[in-house]
C-alpha cells in the first residue's frame, strides 16, 4: 500500500473521529447542564457557574465513553469508505484488508496514548475543581464517600 493511501485513510479518519469527541462532549456537557439545573432548584447557582460546571464535569466523561467514541469513528469511516467505493478500489488494487485497516489503528493507538497522558490528568483536574463548586453550591457539608 502506498503511503499517500494509507495517509488518507488515516486523515479520514481523525476527521470523524474529532467531530465524534466533539459531538459526544457537546451531549455530555448538555445532559450534565440539564442535570445540574435540576439540581439548582434552590436557586444558588446562576446560569453561567452552571455551565463553567457542566464543561468543567464533561472531560470526565468523555475519557469514560472514549472507547465507544473510536469505534463509532472507525464504523462511520469504513462504511464512509465503502458508500462512495473506495475500498472496493483498493482491494481491486490488490491491498489487503489488513493493510488498510492498519493506518486506523494508528491513529486510533495514537488517540488512545493522548487520552490516557494528555486527557486524563486534565479531567481529573478539572472534575477536582468541578466537585469543589458542587459543594460550594449543592453541598450539604457531608463528603460522598460518608456513610450516614
Amino acid at each position: 500500500m502506498s503511503a499517500t493511501l494509507g495517509l488518507y485513510i488515516a486523515r479520514r479518519f481523525l476527521g470523524i473521529a474529532a467531530g465524534a469527541f466533539a459531538a459526544v462532549f457537546l451531549l455530555i456537557a448538555l445532559i450534565d447542564l440539564v442535570e445540574l439545573l435540576g439540581d439548582n432548584s434552590e436557586g444558588t447557582a446562576d446560569f453561567a457557574d452552571l455551565v463553567g460546571m457542566a464543561l468543567l464535569h464533561a472531560p470526565a466523561v468523555a475519557v469514560t465513553t472514549a472507547p465507544f467514541t473510536v469505534l463509532l469513528a472507525t464504523m462511520a469511516t469504513f462504511g464512509m469508505l465503502a458508500r462512495s467505493s473506495e475500498l472496493v478500489v483498493t482491494r481491486a488494487a490488490g491491498v489487503s484488508a489488513w493493510l488498510f485497516l492498519a493506518p486506523a489503528g494508528v491513529v486510533a493507538l495514537a488517540l488512545g496514548a493522548f487520552v490516557v497522558t494528555a486527557w486524563n490528568p486534565l479531567a481529573a483536574a478539572f472534575a477536582e475543581r468541578f466537585e469543589t463548586l458542587e459543594e460550594r453550591y449543592f453541598g450539604d457539608g457531608g463528603s460522598r464517600l460518608s456513610f450516614a
